[in-house]
């Protein structure tokens, strides 16, 4: 079920189509979570676990044309071993945003780390 938040989906209709304040932004910087599995719709389900994984910040440049992309790389560091499949975005506070299948999966060895190098977003 990965995707966009209830939460996040309803703010982002009810600010265009009903032009409704949209509220308060997630809160900076975001953070990219790994995932086992499908997340879930709340993104409670099958964060990577072990090692010395933690969620890394995250930015991205100025949307164009519906799409936008990450700058630079993320690295996390001391990944267990694992297979990565899905990532998501938090806000500062730990608010799920999104999550996303990853286009291939990570296998990860113990100690490993992944580099997050690229992460275009589209909406369309």
């Amino acid at each position: 079920m990965a995707g966009i938040n209830v939460v996040e989906s309803n703010r982002v209709l009810e600010s265009l189509l009903r032009a409704t304040p949209f509220g308060t932004a997630p809160t900076t910087p975001l953070k990219l979570a790994l995932y086992t599995g499908d997340p879930g719709a709340a993104g409670t389900s099958n964060e990577v676990t072990g090692g010395t994984y933690t969620r890394q910040s995250i930015t991205f440049v100025a949307a164009a044309a519906g799409a936008t992309a990450m700058t630079g790389s993320v690295d996390t560091t001391g990944m267990p071993a694992c297979t990565v499949t899905h990532a998501a975005l938090f806000d500062t506070g730990g608010l799920f945003l999104f999550s996303a299948a990853l286009a291939a999966p990570i296998v990860c060895a113990a100690g490993d780390t992944v580099r997050m190098t690229a992460w275009p977003l589209t909406l369309a």
